[in-house]
Parts: structure tokens; sequence; C-alpha cells
């Protein structure tokens, strides 16, 4: 199968979930392909491909090579390498992972002010800012020189826990990359373990879309659907032929409430009740470790509290607790009776 998309595609996900094999599966014949290898994964992978005499045109292994650098080093390697590859060299260049790369960009910037700016916020937090959206920008410059020398070029990354505010989320992740990545791609994609298939269910987070001329001018319509499985590179072709378009998905295309929040970038209900949990242990002093049986206590509650007493009981509240929630709301004991977060009126 040879390659049929242009541009940018991310591919993020859990570890083992077959991000690199995704990517080298991507049509393009290996001596074609320029492999940059941040996550050793790509080791087994070359050598089993030079064993069978159908080496990568390319392949750095970066764990290796930049052993030891710091942060502008390992830059200026990475970058030299890029600046070294001649447009059309290759059909698919492959960066897995895309991150460690990426977070040199900042330090980058803020070593070598000049190249980016002219002037400065003389404010300390200002200029912050704009060395972080310089730092964005010169990463999604880096990103678009790579897609200007060669036809496809393949992004993954790992996941990283997700924050409200200041607060870790449990068991909520989001993909480790910045927005050049997000702004910059034709197409995301979130692979999750198939317990039905070794292949990967994928979730699409960028949808691909193919623009035609029409009698009423250009319509663009969308080729993948929300949820993928399995998620390859044959099933990708298959609907570049029959794109999804407006039709209305099919069990297998529709994502669950989990995948949806994925999709979405929200939390789940269990996932909201359990951060509230989370931030109401924490405001009053109790250990993290009390936070998983209190979310079951509340699970197993049949219906919403009916006395002070079972509020009390379900909140590990005192009365005098309530009392400073009562005044710290402006809210009088009767409005806590009638509305109470997570529970609804008593």
């Amino acid at each position: 199968m040879p390659i049929f998309l242009d541009g940018l595609v991310h591919v993020t996900g859990e570890s083992d979930v077959g991000k690199s094999t995704f990517a080298v599966e991507c049509g393009a014949h290996p001596s074609r392909i320029a492999f940059f290898d941040f996550d050793l994964k790509g080791q087994s992978i070359a050598r089993e491909l030079n064993e069978v005499n159908h080496p990568f045109g390319a392949y750095h292994d970066l764990v290796t090579e930049t052993k030891g650098m710091r942060e502008l080093e390992l830059h200026n390697y990475c970058l030299d390498l890029i600046d070294s590859i001649k447009p059309n060299q290759y059909d698919a260049i492959i960066w897995d992972t895309w991150e460690p790369f990426a977070k040199t960009c900042h330090p980058y910037v803020v070593k070598n002010p000049s190249q980016f700016r002219l002037v400065w916020s003389p404010m300390g937090t200002i200029k912050g800012a704009q060395q972080w959206n310089a730092a964005f920008d010169y990463e999604a410059s880096l990103i678009a020189q790579l897609c200007s020398i060669t036809r496809l070029v393949i992004l993954t990354s790992h996941l990283k826990s997700a924050y409200r505010g200041n607060k870790r989320i449990p068991d909520k992740f989001v993909p480790d990359c910045s927005r050049a990545i997000v702004r910059k791609a034709r197409l995301r994609i979130w692979l999750r373990r198939n317990p039905a298939s070794p292949q990967p269910i994928g979730l699409i987070l960028k949808r691909l879309s193919l623009p035609a001329v029409t009698d009423r001018g250009i319509r663009v319509t969308n080729v993948l659907p929300l949820r993928m499985n399995p998620c390859t590179w044959d099933e990708i072709a298959k609907y570049m032929e029959n794109p999804i378009g407006d039709r209305d998905p099919l069990g297998d295309e529709l994502p669950d409430e989990y995948e949806l929040s994925l999709l979405q970038n929200t939390l789940t209900a269990d996932q909201e009740r359990t951060f509230r949990m989370m931030l109401r242990a924490d405001a009053l002093g109790y250990p993290e470790e009390g936070i998983e049986e209190e979310s079951e206590q509340v699970e197993q509650a049949e219906s919403p509290p009916t006395t002070w007493q079972e509020l009390l009981d379900r909140t590990r509240m005192t009365p005098e607790d309530l009392g400073g929630v009562a005044k710290a709301r402006a809210m009088t004991e009767e409005e806590i009776r009638e509305k109470w977060e997570g529970w609804g009126s008593l």
C-alpha cells in the first residue's frame, strides 16, 4: 500500500499500545523512511528490517546519540539532523517520540532571544509569556520545515496527567504535546488498547477531511468517524474511498462515555465525582487514601441524604463544619439543606 496521505499526522496513546508500529505501517518503503527514535521502540524494528535487507533510509537512536546532552546541545544536534535532510529524500519522516526535542524549544528561545524578538517586555511575567509563545511558534516552524521536505510526517507522543487549576485529576490524561502540533496536524489519533483484537482502537482527535468542488462551490467531506475499530492504515484507506461524510455512525464508530470525554477533554461523571471528593478531602485536611473509600460510599448510596445526620456521615463533617461552610458562602443552614454539592436537596 503506497502512501496516500500528505502532511502531519500526530499519534498519541498509552505506552505499548502500538504507536511505533502504526507509524511504520504508513505505506512508505523502509528505504524511503527516516526514523528518529527517542523511545527505543524502533530499535527492534530497525534490527529486523536490517536482517531482511530492507533497512530504513535513515535511523537515528536519539536516546543513545544524545545521551548526556543538555537541552541546548540536544536541540542543536537534532536541528542539524533536520537540516541535513534534502527535499524529497524520504517519503516519510517518523519522529518517535517528539516531545523530548519539542521541550528544548523554550530553552533555545530563552538562550537566543534576539532571534525571535527585537524588544521583550521589561515585566517578568509578560516576558515569560512572550517566551513561551515564541517557543510554540518556533516549534511550529520546525514542524513546517519537516513537512516542506517530505510528503508525510508522523510525530508520536505519550500521555500526561491532566490538571484542573493546580490539582491533578485522578485517572485523567491528555496528549503530551503543545498547541503547535494541535494546530499543524492534518490528522490526530489517540490509540487505545483493543480487548477484541491486537489492532488498537483509534479515537480521532482531529478529523481528516477532503475538499471537493461541486456546482455549489467547495464542499468539505469528513473522511473518518470519531472512533475506528480497528485503527489501521488499511482501514483509513477504506474510509478515503468511502468517507463517512454526514451519515450516521455505525455501532463500532460511536465512542462510549469515557472515550467521548477523551475526545472533548471533559470528565466523566465518575471522574467529576472523584475530583470533587479530592478537593473536599484536601480542603478539610483528609489524606488522599480516604478519597477512594469516600467515593465508593457515595456510589453505593441509593438515594440522596434525607437527614442532617446522613449528610454529616457522608461528608465526614461536623455540625460546626457545616456552619463554617454556610458562613463562608453567606448561606443559611436552611439553604444548605436545600442545596448541597453532589447530593442535591435534603
